[in-house]
């Protein structure tokens, strides 16, 4: 059940809404590299609480922001000693912006997740290695259906089993109305950020209610927003699967 402490709080926004806070908050000031690093941070917060430490981690990284959450996770879970395998599925000269920041900071040995038309030779015996798979592959923005090489890699990790730990939502899911675009993701969990569940998280499939384990705590710079489409998580109509993030 929720709790009254993040009732209140808790909101849907559309990937519109999220994009036009984040813009808010880096024309305030706050750079967009510090809004990833946080993020990051959450994320291998939320991943920690879900391995042992035994086996190795899969990152899996897109070739935007989402990938470069990716990558910041990917070198605070190093950092903290653990084994990570961060995989691209575009060459990494094909990153701008902030995730490319965020690929130069990372400084870790990386390798692709794709060949030519499929999955990289080494993938599945990655997936077998792993305890879990960070899904850092898209995030809400995605518009258009997954297809080749990367539907391939989403079918690849539903096959393994592997628990999966979603950045904002599922790969291949649409952030707006929770359409699946061609294939999607399998995620054990998902974090979001700035109590910005989005609204196409409603419509993961599965029986069951509202599935909430830590209530989001992380905070977007630019305060919460709210909408005429914002509606308490404890009102969907399940399921979504779990809801993680760390202060």
């Amino acid at each position: 059940m929720t709790s009254n402490r993040y009732k209140s709080e808790a909101v849907l926004l559309t990937p519109e809404e999220m994009g036009r806070a984040d813009r808010l908050t880096v024309e305030r000031g706050v750079p967009g590299i510090d809004l990833m690093e946080r993020a990051g941070q959450a994320v291998a917060r939320a991943a920690e609480r879900m391995v042992s430490g035994i086996r190795p981690i899969l990152v899996l990284c897109g070739p935007g922001n989402n990938g470069g959450d990716g990558f910041v996770a990917a070198r605070y879970l190093a950092a903290a000693g653990h084994s990570v395998d961060v995989r691209l599925i575009r060459p990494a000269e094909h990153l701008k912006g902030d995730a490319l920041e965020a690929f130069g900071h990372m400084e870790l040995p990386y390798a692709a997740a794709l060949e030519g038309d499929g999955v990289a030779s080494d993938l599945t015996p990655a997936l077998e290695r792993a305890e879990l798979v960070i899904d850092a592959l898209f995030g809400a923005g995605l518009d258009r259906p997954l297809s080749g090489a990367v539907l391939a890699l989403v079918e690849a990790v539903n096959r393994s089993g592997v628990p999966v730990l979603a950045v904002d939502l599922p790969s291949g899911l649409n952030g707006a109305d929770g359409a699946i675009l061609g294939g999607a993701i399998k995620a054990r969990a998902t974090i979001t950020f700035f109590f910005r569940e989005k609204a196409g998280a409603s419509a993961l499939s599965g029986p069951g209610p509202v599935r909430q384990g830590e209530r989001c705590r992380y905070r977007h710079p630019a305060g919460r927003a709210r909408s005429d489409r914002a509606r308490d998580l404890s009102q969907l109509p399940g399921p979504l699967v779990e809801l993680l993030a760390a202060p």
